[in-house]
């Protein structure tokens, strides 16, 4: 490497020039040295290897989900996880040559996934509402004398729902933790290994 200073030939591994004391590598900030340790094709491996994931928790789950033997909350709380747990544990092992490198790749394979079920998320949500403006108006000649009452309903929100809340934006959290752990595991497998 080559001073910028004086022009001196140094080693390739040296911080300063041996002849002038110049600093040879800038230092860089905190957002720098994270878009560096990115590597986008191990986290869309670890994304690939999530949707397989998700495709085999449906199969196993979807015959006790059918029989009414599994709670859909813990379902969804068990797939997500372990989408994350095994898509960041691949990243980690094809990107992560240290456990900083992994987990950062974790984190951003986990973030990408999350956007992207959003996204899905976001889509079947939309369906589902013009879906059921469409039925809602093809029933609205219907007289309003035929239909039941409704009973009122109350427009608080009762302890039981706040700590469901309270879980689910700590289960959300929860996501990111196990995706950059899942990520440094996997570089630490990597090296463990010698992969």
């Amino acid at each position: 490497m080559y001073c910028k200073k004086c022009e001196y030939k140094n080693k390739d591994e040296a911080k300063y020039c041996k002849k002038c004391g110049a600093a040879l590598k800038e230092s860089q900030g905190f957002i720098q040295k994270i878009n560096q340790s990115i590597n986008i094709l191990s986290v869309l491996i670890g994304l690939f290897t999530s949707v397989l994931v998700l495709i085999g928790g449906s199969l196993l789950f979807g015959s006790l989900m059918a029989t009414g033997n599994l709670d859909i909350r813990f379902y969804i709380v068990v797939v997500f996880y372990s989408m994350v747990i095994v898509g960041s544990l691949f990243t980690g092992i094809l990107s992560g040559y240290t456990p900083w490198e992994g987990a950062i790749n974790g984190g951003v394979m986990t973030l990408l996934m999350v956007i992207n079920l959003g996204f899905l998320l976001g889509v079947i949500w939309f369906i589902t509402v013009g879906v059921t403006a469409a039925i809602a108006s093809a029933f609205s000649s219907i007289p309003m004398s035929t239909l039941p009452a409704t009973p009122p309903t109350s427009t608080g929100i009762d302890m039981g729902s706040a700590v469901n809340i309270i879980l689910d934006i700590l289960a959300f959290l929860g996501l990111f933790a196990a995706g950059i752990i899942g990520g440094a595991a996997g570089s630490y497998i990597k090296n463990a290994v010698k992969l």
